[in-house]
């Protein structure tokens, strides 16, 4: 829900103070975008481009999956392959992953698969609880952030401070 001209991103490879990842994303408005995103530096690979795959407007469900199999990067939107790519390298200490939500806008995610080979792990979101004091400073600062930039930056600091707690959870 929200502005139907807002756009919403997966994004993975994230590191460098979020200042660093690939992003996949849609918008509301029946186009999508594959990108990267290098020291601040927006590189929107094709531009956007129109997919009769998406369900257009507010309270839509879209489901986006990213698959990388050899050297290449398969795009998919409500299971529909949209493109295909060559596969990027990203430096090994950017491997954080998470979601870009632009403006005023509210969207479920239901669940987050991550695959390797046979190896399954399916990550629930809000069934475990994230520990404090982590959970209510993540809140303060997105809170306070006005642009995409200061969200992904309060969610990468989020992240790194996640990682030091070594919770297996």
């Amino acid at each position: 829900t929200g502005n139907p001209n807002d756009s919403y991103w997966l994004l993975w490879g994230l590191g460098n103070n979020g200042k660093d990842f690939y992003a996949f994303g849609i918008y509301p408005t029946g186009k999508f975008q594959y990108g990267k995103q290098i020291n601040g530096n927006w590189d929107g690979k094709l531009g956007t481009m129109y997919s009769p795959f998406i369900n257009v407007g507010a309270n839509k469900v879209n489901v986006l999956r990213i698959e990388k199999k050899n050297d290449s990067i398969s795009f998919y939107i409500n299971g529909n392959k949209v493109h295909k790519t060559n596969y990027e390298v990203f430096n090994d200490t950017h491997a954080a992953i998470g979601f870009q939500i632009n403006n005023k806008k509210k969207v479920d995610i239901d669940y987050l698969k991550i695959f390797k080979g046979s190896e399954v792990t399916t990550v629930k979101v809000n069934t475990v609880l994230s520990p404090e004091p982590y959970e209510t400073t993540y809140a303060n600062e997105l809170r306070v952030s006005n642009d995409y930039q200061a969200r992904g930056l309060a969610f990468a600091k989020y992240v790194d401070a996640l990682l030091t707690t070594q919770l297996t959870e």
